[in-house]
């Protein structure tokens, strides 16, 4: 089981506008040690909005929690799909 860590509401916002940032990658034409260090990033992203994962599953702040979460997942689905062509 993970430690709980406390965010405050602006820390957790500007790790969700991280998110969103890192989202928005345009990954077209990345060889593949460019995409093997945004995979990297991405991981990071995703253990530090783990960590910052609201306690109330019926907030609003759950909700963009999660649609942050699973965006960056997304885009981690798609850079081992690209490296899976590449190799």
């Amino acid at each position: 089981m993970g430690k709980i860590v406390s965010f405050s509401a602006a820390a957790r916002q500007a790790l969700l506008r991280s998110g969103e940032e890192l989202m928005r990658t345009d990954t077209c034409g990345m060889d593949e040690a460019q995409l093997r260090r945004l995979l990297e990033d991405v991981a990071e992203m995703i253990r530090r909005l783990d960590e910052a994962e609201p306690g109330d599953m019926q907030s609003d702040a759950y909700e963009e929690w999660a649609e942050v979460h699973e965006g960056v997942e997304d885009l981690q689905d798609e850079i081992f799909d690209l490296l899976d062509k590449l190799t």
